[in-house]
């Protein structure tokens, strides 16, 4: 799992976090924020990379830190899950699987979104679920259980689809439709989620249920809109592709729906997967297929969006999904007799596991490839890091300029690397320059307020003509590359002032 996530990891994919890292920032500076950048979502992960910043120090490389090492932390209670569900085999494939899931791989283990902690806490929360069935003293497994999936729900609500497996549970362990609610695991369990999602809880009660206004209004959001068959059943169908899309690294949103429906490793992924479905429910084991089913039944009703962008809203469904993958190859390799020779079957199941391994980790490589040769890594952060450092300035002041439409992430990272950063604008609305005062008041004000001995400026190309008549330069550093939606690519112009 590290050997194939650590590559890259500070280089794809190149966007920033937006306002989560931030967020992150700021609570390093004394704010004490109770949802995220959107209020749907929980502070829980900006507070953890907040405090891997205050522990390993200012780098654009500790952000990533977070999801890289609890996509190991998912990995591991995969393997426990189906170790506990099914036998050591089951456990060791499902976990030998999750570690080479595309997405998981390049975007979830990569980048710090709340979204990308949904996983873990998903399969945790499965993961002591599975002990609260079976336990005789399960009250403060019960507690634990509901504290992790009240974490969760901060990461992202789409864990409510996980509902329904409680039910299921406490029924199957009482043998009653509703002798489950004279019980205390249910109370217990709402009691650790009140806590997991107490700062939440805090907030709508405060603010009238904003989280809901939010997210059943925000426009850019992935919500269904209208609830009509032909939309619902598009949705599904969608669904149905996109998961073994993104587990298997067929990421190429141009190529049509029909091309991969016609694809023979989603049907491979999809055989291997029903397939456990049918022995874990013969079998009486109903946790895992009951979590599958469950949010791949629930998420069509609420998404609408299946592009590689939104695609982490499904990675929580891996886990279960690599565990019932892993009970139909553990099956056929546990074979004693069939009318097929048994060799055949076991050699047979062995190469079909190193395939839907190697497939996807063949689809990193090259969409690592990919990212490369098309300028889409944050090596040209880097880049810019490379100047500042070869400017011999200790503690710089970087104003950087705002005109172009990747300034917020080059702001970001520059902040994560510890830099002191005056992030200004130079023109007025009507396009006029009137940034010679902005500039003056910024060196002045971060000369007196820190220990600045130097400022740089970062300037847009159709900016730099105007300031360099004003503001007097020592030299020119170097030139950044800046990406646009249109592909157009021109330069941040780097002087010593």
């Amino acid at each position: 799992a590290v050997a194939i996530r650590w590559p890259y990891i500070n280089l794809v994919p190149c966007w920033s976090a937006g306002n989560e890292n931030n967020l992150a920032l700021a609570i390093l500076n004394g704010a004490r924020p109770l949802t995220n950048q959107n209020p749907h979502l929980g502070a829980l992960s900006p507070y953890i990379v907040a405090l891997f910043l205050r522990i390993f120090g200012f780098h654009s490389l500790v952000p990533r830190l977070v999801p890289f090492l609890f996509g190991i932390a998912t990995i591991l209670f995969t393997w426990r899950l189906g170790h506990r569900i099914g036998s050591a085999r089951t456990g060791i494939i499902a976990a030998t699987l999750m570690c080479a899931a595309w997405y998981h791989v390049v975007f979830s283990s990569h980048y710090p979104w709340s979204n990308s902690l949904t996983p873990f806490f998903a399969v945790t929360f499965l993961f002591i679920l599975s002990h609260v069935q079976n336990s005789t003293k399960p009250i403060l497994l019960s507690v634990l259980a509901g504290l992790v999936f009240g974490m969760g729900m901060q990461t992202h609500p789409e864990m409510v689809t996980l509902i329904p497996v409680i039910v299921l549970v406490l029924v199957l362990q009482h043998k009653h439709a509703l002798n489950w609610l004279k019980q205390p695991v249910p109370w217990l369990m709402i009691v650790g989620g009140a806590v997991g999602y107490g700062n939440m809880l805090y907030y709508n009660i405060v603010n009238r249920f904003q989280s809901v206004e939010f997210g059943l209004t925000y426009p850019e959001y992935a919500l269904t809109k209208e609830y009509t068959a032909t939309s619902i059943t598009s949705n599904y169908i969608h669904e149905f592709l996109y998961l073994p899309r993104i587990f298997l690294g067929l990421h190429n949103d141009a190529i049509s729906w029909s091309s991969y429906a016609a694809h023979p490793m989603i049907w491979l992924f999809w055989s291997l997967v029903i397939a456990g479905m049918v022995i874990t429910v013969r079998q009486h084991r109903f946790i895992v297929p009951a979590a599958f089913l469950s949010s791949f039944l629930i998420i069509p009703a609420i998404n609408s969006n299946y592009s590689l962008n939104l695609g982490r809203y499904l990675v929580f469904m891996f886990p279960p999904a690599v565990i019932l993958a892993a009970e139909t190859m553990n099956a056929l390799l546990s074979l004693k007799q069939s009318k097929i020779p048994v060799q055949l079957i076991r050699w047979s199941t062995m190469i079909i596991l190193i395939l839907i391994f190697m497939f996807p980790v063949a689809q990193i490589q090259s969409y690592y490839e990919f990212c490369s040769s098309n300028g889409l890594t944050r090596e040209r952060f880097h880049r810019l890091d490379t100047l500042i450092s070869q400017s011999g300035l200790k503690n710089p002041l970087i104003i950087l300029d705002q005109e172009t439409g990747e300034g917020d992430d080059f702001n970001q990272y520059l902040r994560e690397e510890g830099y002191n950063v005056a992030y200004v604008k130079l023109r007025d609305n009507r396009g006029r320059f009137n940034g010679e005062q902005t500039l003056r008041e910024e060196i002045a004000k971060s000369s007196t307020a820190r220990d600045i001995d130097g400022a740089i400026l970062v300037l847009a190309p159709w900016t730099r003509y105007e300031v360099l008549q004003r503001i007097p330069t020592r030299r020119m550093l170097g030139q950044v590359d800046i990406r646009f939606q249109d592909d157009f690519v021109d330069f941040y112009r780097v002087y010593l002032l």
